[in-house]
């Protein structure tokens, strides 16, 4: 018989009767900067089998994070964690274990715990596998074992080295449920004793000497890093650069810029502790003389990495090559495939020019006042869209960039309009509202919103009831809801339902109209529902309520006009606990 353990939506089981973590390591004994493989052993000694979940824990990071471990010295010190809980989840599932079987995974140590000295270090390590874990009466079970880490001298540092190459470089491929054979990690040869030998072999060209370089969080490291960007080889000395943009100081994380993606800063604080360590304000002018290559060449990684360091390190010298850049970006953007599914869109090295050009109009004597080309027109707009910048002349430069023939610079001019006080602007970014282009459509819907343009209603209407990408719909769902339209929104998602393509963008949304119930998720994908049947009862449903939705009147999951049938193929996390449709629904 087997227990079970962790559902698909998360529901956790008791802790089966006698299981055991073993924890093993090849040997007792190590040098630091060896690739250390802990293998996790989840023991079945009981008379059933059991199952366990697995997963969820490692897409967009480098280790699988259900996985806690402490590591203490001799002193009872925990040690730092080097990269601290970030992930995207990934693949889950639950898998049997037999009674008398055992299933493995090897963790690469050093992944989670930052060990500087050498010492005797105890290891504690568990995993929840889908189970309740009630600390008093029946704690989740925690392997131990210990490990002795010596600090290699010259000579046995150089014997690591050369133990370290000669393993496969084909890491090996994970069996589930087994231990993997050791193999390497460059970026484990991070102690100073190990400098000097990457760094020679660095200087042949050594790419994985590089990432050993890369990791050594030493000021010696970061001079090396700078000596190496010179290297004859441009390629290398590219990835040399790279390696220096993780050192010196990012805008970001003090608040001059604002974050980058969707998950922003994640590691911040380590990130800030590594700057400290590794950069000194005397290697700018080694890192700014790279600016100009940089910007002015045709790979993206390139002129994105000349656009971070005038981030961190720009001077109004710099404005010619960058608005060269910005040239070429923005011609770029009109063969551009655009992922109706990505927002904001994927532009190439665009993006990251634009946080350049930010920096850089901090000081407005650099700002072109009668710009010509696509990169000084953007440069004008990055300062109109701050709090200051109004040169006499800018809503005609406006009007007439409204209707530019590059999507982008209509685009770029909607979102930095400091005000559609002027009856001719206000006339253009209305005409926006009935362009092809998705982004200047989320564009002008935004600007809607931040301006209170009322007339803008009837057109955002229109956009919802055309528009296929989802984030389009929602901004003009947000648009008309907040323009005053919320009835006239409601019907249109209504009557939208049975396009099955977008069914839960539009039932999401019909949600937040119709219930007051909090949420925190939902799910749902077996589509087993007809939508035009579905589309009929809430066109009914609406009729009933017409009176109580216009209101404002909202209802909960409890109330008996609320039917799992309204809300097929979904399910909803309560933030009171527990999810609807119910079990019993």
């Amino acid at each position: 018989m087997a227990i079970s353990s962790y559902a698909s939506y998360g529901e956790k089981s008791p802790i089966p009767n006698g299981i055991n973590i073993k924890l093993e390591l090849d040997k007792t004994e190590f040098f630091l900067g060896e690739n250390i493989l802990l293998h996790f052993c989840l023991e079945n000694r009981g008379r059933e089998s059991i199952t366990f979940n697995t997963g969820h824990d490692y897409r967009g990071g480098n280790r699988s994070n259900r996985f806690k471990l402490t590591i203490t010295d001799i002193n009872g010190n925990i040690l730092p964690d080097p990269d601290p809980g970030f992930n995207l989840g990934g693949i889950a599932g639950d898998n049997e274990l037999k009674s008398g079987e055992q299933w493995c995974q090897s963790l690469p140590l050093f992944r989670y715990v930052r060990i500087d000295e050498a010492g005797l270090y105890q290891i504690k390590a568990q995993h929840d596998f889908g189970w309740i874990d009630d600390d008093k009466n029946n704690p989740l079970p925690v392997g131990k074992t210990k490990i002795k880490l010596n600090m290699p001298n010259e000579k046995q540092a150089k014997q690591v080295v050369k133990f370290v190459y000669s393993q496969s470089k084909k890491r090996p491929w994970e069996s589930i449920g087994k231990k993997r054979k050791p193999y390497p990690d460059f970026s484990v040869l991070n102690y100073p004793i190990y400098l000097p030998i990457m760094y020679e072999k660095a200087r042949q060209g050594d790419s994985d000497a590089l990432a050993a370089i890369a990791s050594t969080a030493t000021l010696e490291a970061t001079k090396v890093l700078l000596e190496l960007s010179n290297h004859g080889n441009y390629e290398f000395a590219l990835l040399a650069l790279r390696a220096v943009s993780a050192r010196f100081p990012d805008p970001t994380l003090v608040g001059k810029l604002a974050q980058r993606g969707m998950y922003g800063n994640v590691g911040a604080k380590l990130r800030q502790e590594f700057i400290d360590k590794t950069w000194r304000d005397e290697y700018k002018q080694d890192i700014r003389k790279h600016i100009r290559r940089l910007l002015d060449s045709v790979n993206m990684l390139d002129i994105m990495l000349g656009a971070l360091i005038i981030e961190s390190f720009g001077q109004v010298e710099d404005f010619p090559h960058l608005i060269g850049a910005l040239n070429q970006a923005i011609s770029n953007t009109i063969e551009l495939e655009r992922d109706t599914m990505v927002y904001p869109p994927k532009r190439g090295a665009l993006n990251e020019l634009l946080r350049a050009v930010e920096v850089l109009v901090k000081n407005e004597k650099s700002i072109p006042l009668q710009p010509k080309s696509d990169g000084e027109i953007v440069v004008y707009l990055t300062a109109l869209g701050g709090e200051k910048f109004r040169p006499q002349g800018w809503t005609s430069y406006a009007k007439y960039w409204l209707t530019h023939d590059i999507s982008f610079i209509r685009e770029y001019t909607i979102v930095n309009l400091p005000d559609a006080d002027n009856k001719a602007v206000k006339k253009e970014l209305l005409n926006n509202l009935e362009h092809a282009d998705i982004d200047i459509l989320i564009a002008a819907c935004n600007k809607s919103i931040e301006f209170e343009i009322k007339e803008a209603k009837d057109q955002i209407l229109t956009v919802l009831k055309n528009a296929n990408a989802p984030h389009l719909i929602n901004c003009a769902v947000n648009a008309s809801y907040k323009l005053g339209s919320k009835w006239a929104t409601l019907n249109i998602l209504v009557n939208r339902l049975e396009e099955r393509a977008h069914y839960h963008d539009f039932i999401g949304r019909i949600k937040e109209f119709v219930i007051d119930t909090s949420t925190i998720g939902s799910g749902g994908n077996n589509g087993k529902f007809k939508p035009e049947r579905l589309k009929r009862e809430w066109i009914k449903f609406l009729a009933r309520h017409q009176e109580r939705l216009k209101n404002g009147r909202k209802f909960d999951f409890i109330d008996e006009e609320i039917t799992p049938d309204l809300f097929p193929d979904v399910e909803w996390w309560l933030e009171a606990g527990g999810k609807w449709p119910s079990i019993e629904h």
